[in-house]
């Protein structure tokens, strides 16, 4: 089954074993045989533990990489030894499974993956029968109430996302339960007593509920919990009571749009923290300004996702070398009082937004260019996207990002080039050739002054996606008749398309192919 690549194909063979068993019986036990093979072959029983217990969840079941990872750290599968350490060994374990052939998602890059059902058959025949009843997942099947509360009062783990549930009751006594996920429900009230005896609850995931403004008081009694996801939440403070959450390693905030106080002191007490994410909340530049402040306190904090709003804020966070080296994740907003904005290096750096800037014309790096040229600035940022600059001209920036894979620029008025031109960019055309060199995604969005990604082509040997929408003056693009544009999609409206012009008539041969027109 190895050969198999899609899950298309992978249910039309699983389909002709079931419709003709009779011919295939001594084929099946021969698969079933040589996946048995693959699960002995693991690594460690730590990984054959990991294995069994993903197929405790429903047939078909989407798994998310990072979910999946703190649930098996929550259930004492991971070595001991922080989160930072457990994420680093949960994504080695996946990767194992999925070079045995034993998952298998979309790309190694994919945060989702799936355990085929002929698998997940072999590896429940393994586990004890007594093991289901332990484990309460039920995702998209449009609950508007949760399960009874015997089914909870069973379970080490409840995972119910992606439901329409907009309360939740009662007292349930949950000794056991480690992880319960809510994830992307309706919620709007939870009894203040829910939570009163869930003492060993490690895992609680209440992202994605727009409409919880309110967090029980019984959810500040979780003295074992060490996960909190309240990412895309209605919660409008974050409390002293925060402080009673000794044991957390990882705080969700991001896109808590109506955040408007952190109390002093609070965060810089959770000295267990590893994991921040606060992004797109209603911060002011001061309080996050304070906010810095405590973070640097914070002796075990490993991984930040932060937003940074005014010119004194990112100054801040510049000047620090403690949280550039841990800041993985950077939303830069607001006015800086200033038409250049300056990136200081930063090699663990991942994903990079700016966005609502409106006063800044130009975005430059601080990196020599012989640092360039070496490409060693923002050595693993991989994910630039730029929005509502309304001023914004030169994106000089662009040339110093090696490894950059998805780049999506929207609402930028004024952008006239994307790479190899501007006072920077002109002295670097040269250079220019290995700009862009691993995209694969390029989105361009509302960009009514754009007329050239490159004013020459370039080779985009990795380049699978590019959208184009509302770039009334692009009328060129940087391929020319050598471009291998096989594994290319490019999506527009037709009239664009159509209105194109090419230098080298061979070219729209080649791309013609690749073009979608654009689905409203």
């Amino acid at each position: 089954m190895a050969s198999k690549k899609t899950l298309n194909e992978w249910n039309y063979a699983l389909r002709v074993l079931k419709e003709f068993a009779w011919k295939f019986s001594k084929m099946e036990d021969k698969v079933l045989n040589l996946l048995r093979f693959s699960y002995d072959s693991l690594d460690g029983e730590m990984t054959k533990a990991c294995f069994r217990y993903l197929s405790l969840f429903p047939e078909d079941y989407n798994f998310d990489k990072q979910k999946v990872i703190y649930i098996w750290m929550a259930e004492g599968f991971l070595t001991d030894g922080g989160l930072y350490m457990a994420t680093q060994e949960g994504h080695h374990i996946i990767g194992e499974l999925k070079r045995a052939c034993l998952l298998e998602a979309e790309s190694d890059e994919c945060d989702i993956f799936r355990m085929h059902d002929v698998v997940r058959d072999m590896a429940l025949s393994i586990c004890s029968k007594d093991q289901n009843d332990k484990y309460l997942v039920q995702d998209w099947h449009r609950l508007t109430e949760p399960p009874p509360i015997p089914k909870w009062e069973i379970a080490k783990l409840i995972s119910l996302p992606h439901n329409k549930i907009e309360q939740l009751e009662g007292e349930p006594n949950c000794e056991n339960l480690l992880t319960l996920d809510l994830a992307s429900n309706f919620l709007r009230e939870i009894a203040n007593d829910f939570f009163q005896y869930m003492p060993s609850l490690k895992v609680l995931d209440l992202s994605r509920n727009r409409e919880l403004q309110e967090l029980p008081k019984s959810l500040f009694k979780l003295t074992s919990l060490q996960i909190l996801d309240l990412s895309r939440t209605g919660i409008t403070e974050l409390s002293p009571k925060f402080k009673k959450l000794q044991k957390l390693k990882f705080l969700g905030l991001s896109s808590t749009f109506r955040l408007e106080v952190i109390t002093p002191q609070v965060v810089s007490s959770l000295s267990n923290l590893e994991q921040l994410g606060l992004d797109f909340s209603a911060l002011s530049a001061t309080s996050i300004n304070e906010l810095l402040d405590e973070l640097e306190s914070l002796k075990n904090l490993k991984h930040l996702k932060l937003v940074v709003n005014g010119k004194i804020t990112l100054e801040k966070l510049s000047a620090s070398e403690k949280l550039n080296e841990i800041t993985y994740q950077l939303y830069i907003t607001g006015r800086r009082g200033s038409s250049s904005l300056q990136l200081k290096n930063n090699n663990v750096l991942q994903r990079l937004t700016i966005y609502g800037c409106e006063d800044v014309e130009e975005v430059t790096v601080c990196c020599t260019r012989n640092d360039i040229l070496r490409k060693v600035c923002f050595r693993d940022l991989s994910r630039v996207s730029i929005f509502e600059c309304e001023l914004l001209k030169d994106l000089t920036l662009l040339m110093a990002l090696p490894n950059i894979r998805d780049l999506w620029i929207d609402h930028c008025p004024s952008i006239e080039n994307i790479v190899g031109v501007g006072g920077g960019g002109a002295s670097m055309v040269s250079g220019s050739i290995h700009a862009l060199a691993n995209l694969e995604t390029l989105i361009l969005r509302n960009l009514p002054a754009l007329k050239y990604i490159c004013s020459h082509a370039l080779p985009f040997p990795r380049l699978t996606i590019l959208r184009v929408h509302k770039c009334p003056e692009l009328k060129r693009l940087p391929f020319d008749s050598n471009y291998d544009a096989r594994k290319l999609t490019i999506r527009g409206d037709r009239e664009w398309w159509d209105g194109l012009e090419w230098d080298d008539e061979a070219v729209p041969a080649t791309l013609n192919p690749c073009f979608r027109p654009r689905n409203y």
